[in-house]
C-alpha cells in the first residue's frame, strides 16, 4: 500500500499535467471538511466528494476515482463555458471528461466510457427540439 504522501504526489502532478484546478484537488490527510477529501484508515483509502464516498485497498483504483471526479467537474465547468441550449448538457460535459481522461490514461478513458454508456441506459439524453 502507497503512503498517502505518494499518493497525493501522483494525483498532483498527474492534475498538474491534465490543468486541473489547484481548488478542484482533494485534500489528504485528515477529514477538514474541504469539498473533497483523501484519507487512510484501517489499511484502506477514501475519498469523499459530494457525498458520496469511495473506499479501496488499491491505490490504483482510488487515482481513477479521484479523477473521475475531478475530469468530471472540469466538464460540467467546460460545459457551462461552451453550453448549447438545444442539447443536453452532459453531452459536452462528458466529451470534455473523455479528452481529459484520454490525456492521462487511456484505460480510464474506456473505463469511464462503459460507465457513461450504463448510465445512459438508465438516464438518456434528453435533447430540446
Amino acid at each position: 500500500m502507497k503512503t498517502l504522501g505518494e499518493v497525493k504526489s501522483q494525483i498532483e502532478k498527474l492534475a498538474g499535467q491534465a490543468g486541473i484546478p489547484s481548488e478542484l484537488i482533494p485534500s489528504f490527510g485528515k477529514l477538514s471538511g474541504s469539498n473533497a477529501e483523501v484519507f487512510v484508515e484501517k489499511d484502506k483509502y477514501h475519498f469523499i466528494a459530494n457525498g458520496n464516498e469511495a473506499s479501496t485497498n488499491d491505490s490504483d483504483e482510488l487515482i481513477y476515482i479521484v479523477f473521475q471526479e475531478m475530469t468530471k467537474q472540469m466538464g460540467y465547468i467546460y460545459e457551462v463555458e461552451h453550453r448549447d441550449s438545444k442539447s443536453d448538457s452532459r453531452r459536452i460535459a462528458f466529451r470534455r471528461q473523455l479528452e481529459l481522461l484520454e490525456n492521462l490514461n487511456l484505460d480510464w478513458k474506456k473505463r469511464r466510457e462503459k460507465e457513461i454508456e450504463e448510465l445512459l441506459k438508465w438516464y438518456p439524453y434528453n435533447d430540446q427540439e
